[in-house]
């Protein structure tokens, strides 16, 4: 069904069709027609620490991201950990030409470009713990990797980068994946 605002036939009509469904929030004629390209913009202001991006920037990443959410996230970190992302005056803006960046055109391809980015041991962490689970106790990534101090160190980065985040301290320390899928595409990744 089409919203108010694209429908060719009656555009009030379909106001009080929706207005009936209980949604008012599609009632206005004056509605963006792409609200996900604004939501889009906005996700990609707020990994970039709320700072305004350029136009060329921000095209070029609604454009890659073909509408895939995680997508876009991974490919801003891939950006800007790769310094194809620059700050700015006025915001973050392309260091480069548009035609002049590598960037893999698939998830898997952007971890594992991320993965190669990452120092030998650091690498060699992550992969463990993504063998052991999504979600992984510190004692256990310990036990298994051997050097407590590293771990912990190692644990910390990738809270930084975005691969995992800290889900309980007590009793013990467990960490998770930030998406179910990242890791199994980091498994897939290191092999």
């Amino acid at each position: 069904m089409d919203s108010p605002d694209t429908d060719p036939v009656n555009p009030s009509l379909s106001a009080r069709l929706y207005s009936s469904l209980g949604n008012p929030t599609l009632l206005s004629e004056n509605r963006p027609r792409s609200t996900f390209r604004g939501r889009s913009g906005e996700v990609v202001e707020s990994l970039l620490s709320g700072a305004e991006i350029s136009g060329e920037l921000s095209k070029l990443i609604m454009n890659r991201a073909g509408g895939n959410p995680l997508f876009l996230e991974e490919l801003t970190y891939a950006l800007l950990e790769s310094g194809y992302i620059k700050r700015g005056e006025k915001g973050y803006e392309l260091s480069g030409k548009v035609g002049e960046i590598q960037v893999p055109d698939t998830i898997q391809g952007i971890i594992a470009a991320r993965l190669d980015r990452l120092e030998e041991n650091l690498r060699r962490t992550v992969q463990v713990a993504s063998v052991i689970g999504r979600r992984f106790a510190l004692s256990l990534l310990e036990a298994v990797v051997g050097a407590k101090e590293e771990v912990k160190a190692h644990l910390l980065e990738l809270q930084n980068l975005e691969f995992i985040y800290e889900t309980i301290l007590f009793p013990e320390r467990e960490y998770e994946f930030k998406h179910a899928s990242y890791k199994r595409w980091l498994i897939i990744a290191s092999f």
